[in-house]
């Protein structure tokens, strides 16, 4: 991973508010995998400003030390600063053709393959405000007549506390909807003012968790981020550097089974950060997968 600069370690010293932005940014490339441009240095100045007004913090190196503790109001504060920084946006049913490409082949296949044991287990990696993790639910009720015989888990993770919380509400407004069939937005949702109410039996079929792709251990029993058939990361290692991108990657091949399936966004992922997953490439999106046992050779594309 990259390494950072050293921070201050008393108060008494001088250090100039350009410094501490340096510093920040160096900690959120190292801790979350985040390449810092130039303009998310200038974003995240204004935002160190705003936040220092707010909390009435006159001294840069005080805030650093803030952020830096392991307080309860520097926990909260950290997360504030990424949930500021990162860019949340996302709606149901995303990218249409891998959508396409999970209803028509991968989740058949995979309902095929463990229909002897009805479990299925579903990630949705950097899930944001949940309308990606919901729309696997939705999916796999559409495929699934019988899903209530079946043991199915549901998982969506994001660094951004505030995100899972909206998530978990399972209540959005109108933007969300840009890409969605209006029949499954009436099936799924009841209209109430200005925000649509997710229904209870697809609620129930997710669980939101936080989670930091870097420094998290994804076999954690507290996460349980194991034996996943399908794991999805779309649109997250746009902001992450090389080495963060390496790193996650080797723990997420980890956390798939024999046969499992990883979905990235098109081109997010450099030659270098595949592993031991093998690409099949189908019309609509490239997939990955990891071999049934390892070293095996591939077999072929899904053309």
């Amino acid at each position: 991973m990259e390494g950072t600069q050293e921070g201050p370690t008393t108060a008494n010293q001088s250090v100039g508010a350009e410094t501490i932005v340096a510093w920040i940014g160096a900690r959120i490339s190292s801790s979350c995998g985040i390449t810092v441009s130039q303009e998310d240095t200038h974003k995240l100045s204004l935002l160190i400003h705003n936040r220092m007004a707010a909390l009435s913090v006159n001294d840069p190196i005080r805030y650093f030390q803030l952020v830096e503790s392991r307080s309860a109001a520097g926990v909260a504060e950290w997360e504030h600063l990424l949930s500021r920084l990162t860019n949340g946006e996302t709606f149901f049913f995303r990218d249409s053709g891998q959508i396409a490409l999970l209803r028509d082949h991968i989740l058949p296949e995979l309902i095929g393959r463990r229909n002897a044991t009805k479990t299925l287990r579903v990630w949705s990696a950097g899930c944001s405000t949940g309308e990606e993790t919901y729309s696997l639910a939705m999916l796999v009720d559409q495929l699934l007549p019988d899903r209530h015989d079946w043991d199915i888990s549901i998982l969506g993770t994001d660094i951004n506390v505030r995100a899972l919380h909206h998530a978990q509400r399972g209540q959005y407004g109108q933007w969300a909807f840009r890409k969605i069939d209006p029949v499954l937005q009436q099936r799924y949702f009841t209209q109430t003012a200005s925000q649509w109410i997710l229904e209870d039996s697809i609620r129930e079929m997710v669980m939101f968790r936080p989670c930091n792709l870097v420094t998290a251990t994804f076999d954690s029993s507290v996460l349980g981020i194991d034996a996943f058939d399908l794991i999805l990361c779309r649109n997250v290692f746009l902001y992450f550097h090389t080495d963060a991108i390496c790193h996650v990657m080797k723990k997420i091949a980890s956390a798939l089974v024999r046969d499992g399936y990883f979905l990235t966004g098109h081109g997010e992922l450099p030659p270098q950060t595949v592993g031991d997953l093998q690409a099949k490439i189908y019309p609509e999106s490239v997939i990955y997968q990891l071999p049934q046992t390892a070293g095996a050779v591939a077999s072929g594309s899904g053309w």
